[in-house]
C-alpha cells in the first residue's frame, strides 16, 4: 500500500468515531474521556450527596459537581508552559541583578 497523507478533516472523522473513554481521549481529557458507566456512576452518587446536603439542612457548601478530568498531554502542555515561564523570569532577574550579582562575585 502506497503511503500518502491523510487531510486533517478525515482525521477529525476518525477520531470522532472513537468511543468516549478510549485512550485518545482520556489523553485529551475533559467529558470525552469518561464512558458511559462513569458518568451514569458520578452523576448518581452526586444526586445522592445533593439530596443529603438538602436533607441535613443544607448546612456548609452545596456538592459541586464532578469535574471532567485534564488529560495528560494537557497536563505536560501546562508544565512546559510553566517551567518555560520560570526559565524567563529566572532570566529576567539576572538579567535586572547583573551588576549585583558580579558585585558579589569580586568581594
Amino acid at each position: 500500500m502506497a503511503t500518502r497523507e491523510m487531510p486533517a478533516r478525515e482525521v477529525a472523522e476518525l477520531l470522532l468515531q472513537l468511543p468516549q473513554g478510549c485512550r485518545v481521549s482520556r489523553a485529551v481529557g475533559g467529558a470525552w474521556a469518561w464512558t458511559d458507566e462513569v458518568i451514569a456512576q458520578l452523576s448518581h452518587s452526586h444526586l445522592v450527596r445533593q439530596i443529603w446536603w438538602v436533607h441535613t439542612g443544607k448546612k456548609g457548601s452545596a456538592p459541586e459537581a464532578p469535574k471532567p478530568p485534564k488529560g495528560w498531554l494537557v497536563e505536560q502542555q501546562e508544565k512546559a508552559k510553566a517551567a518555560s515561564d520560570w526559565k524567563k523570569r529566572a532570566e529576567a532577574w539576572r538579567r535586572d541583578n547583573a551588576a549585583a550579582l558580579v558585585a558579589q562575585q569580586t568581594e
